[in-house]
């Protein structure tokens, strides 16, 4: 502590009352007398060193009013801290001194916010120092000031990711969707660099409780890898997305939006229902089918009901070829009139289920023809009718019944 009528704070109240008065030179002239001042003092007090940090802050600001502040490097550690026996160079920036002032002085909370001021500056500048900016949050990073904030790391991880994707940016911007990622090294590299740190950073932010904001992480890296697709090891990244994002919904009560997301990772066939645990997987999917349409009003949906699977494992293919093979040698060998049989009492129970309950309270909802009445259809003109005379018949036929 210092007495009211010492140096120091005379010095101090000087420097203050420039900065007040926009002098900024001779404000910063007052604070250099201030850091000698420290310096002739850090034998008997060596609590000086954060004092010394924050007036290295202070001459900064006056510089960067004055318009003469450096610009950061993208190596802030390599500055050093400051030292009484060399004169600060007017190339070095005055708040990488203070960053490594703080740091030396053990005092964490100011090291973070003078990093944030530096990351600001270097993206302020016209054109903007990314690379400077990118290496100052990775450094806050690696340095371990952050490591018992997760949200402080969630917004440095969130930060890194929009520089990424800013100094490279996978697609050009302003169009309506994104195009096809090219198969080159360096453009994929850098859109899995953005996503690798929006997902670590979503990871962190739905540990603090954000699930909004982890929504919102998740988003931009599906928005990112709409135009990279399935190819390669991709597939795997992709399905971590669209499982966690339906994860999220469901747990923000968006039940509807959840379950179209399972159903596109179920549709896309990732590689989830292509593994052993493939059966699990689908059952999952319908309990939380079935859960989210009770919610919706509806107690029953034509493509809920499934056969009974006796394999203890089984894959889901995309390959329409493969499937209809698969599927006609299942039909020959239960026979075609019995799956028709089958299928048409099947959407029976849905017709009179949806006649009423569904369309007796929402008057104005209408379904497409069911199979079986397409089947009705062919028996009668025997398939050679126009759309028109067979909506026309169609109408007649649900009227008599």
């Amino acid at each position: 502590m210092y007495l009211a009528t010492s140096l120091e704070v005379l010095m101090r109240r000087c420097a203050d009352l420039s900065l007040a008065l926009h002098d900024f030179s001779n404000a910063a002239r007052y604070l250099k007398l201030c850091i000698h001042e420290l310096f002739e003092t850090m034998a008997d007090r060596p609590y000086n060193v954060p004092y010394i940090a924050a007036c290295q802050e202070a001459i900064a600001i006056c510089h960067y009013f004055d318009g003469k502040l450096a610009l950061p490097s993208a190596m802030p550690w390599s500055v050093g801290r400051s030292h009484p026996k060399v004169r600060s160079d007017s190339s070095v920036c005055r708040l990488e001194l203070a960053l490594n002032d703080y740091d030396s002085g053990k005092a964490p909370n100011y090291v973070i916010r003078t990093a944030l001021l530096l990351y600001e500056y270097g993206r302020s500048r016209t054109p903007p120092c990314n690379a400077a900016s990118k290496a100052i949050a990775e450094h806050l990073l690696r340095g371990g000031w952050l490591r018992q904030n997760k949200l402080y790391r969630a917004l440095i991880y969130d930060t890194l990711a929009s520089l990424s994707i800013f100094m490279n940016p996978p697609y050009p911007s302003n169009l309506p969707t994104p195009v096809t990622l090219p198969l080159d090294y360096s453009v994929e590299t850098s859109v899995r660099t953005y996503v690798r740190r929006l997902i670590e950073g979503a990871g962190l932010y739905r540990e603090c409780g954000a699930s909004e904001a982890s929504l919102r992480c998740y988003l931009r890296v599906q928005e990112v890898l709409r135009g990279v697709g399935q190819r390669g090891s991709w597939k795997y990244l992709y399905e971590h997305v669209l499982t966690t994002t339906a994860d999220l919904y469901f747990a923000l009560r968006e039940d509807r939006k959840g379950l179209t997301i399972l159903t596109a990772c179920l549709v896309l066939g990732t590689p989830r229902y292509r593994s052993s645990e493939a059966r699990r997987h689908l059952e999952y999917f319908m309990e939380q089918q079935q859960r989210a349409l009770k919610l919706m009003g509806y107690g029953l949906c034509p493509h809920m009901p499934l056969p009974l699977i006796d394999r203890p494992s089984f894959t889901i293919d995309r390959n329409v070829y493969m499937t209809d093979s698969e599927t006609g040698q299942a039909e020959s060998l239960v026979g075609e009139v019995a799956a028709e049989e089958e299928w048409d009492c099947m959407e029976e129970l849905t017709r009179k289920y949806y006649q009423t309950n569904v369309m007796k309270r929402y008057p104005a909802v209408t379904f497409p023809p069911y199979h079986s009445d397409h089947a009705r259809l062919n028996y009668i003109f025997g398939g050679n009718r126009t759309n028109k005379t067979q909506r026309k018949a169609l109408r007649v036929t649900k009227g008599n019944q």
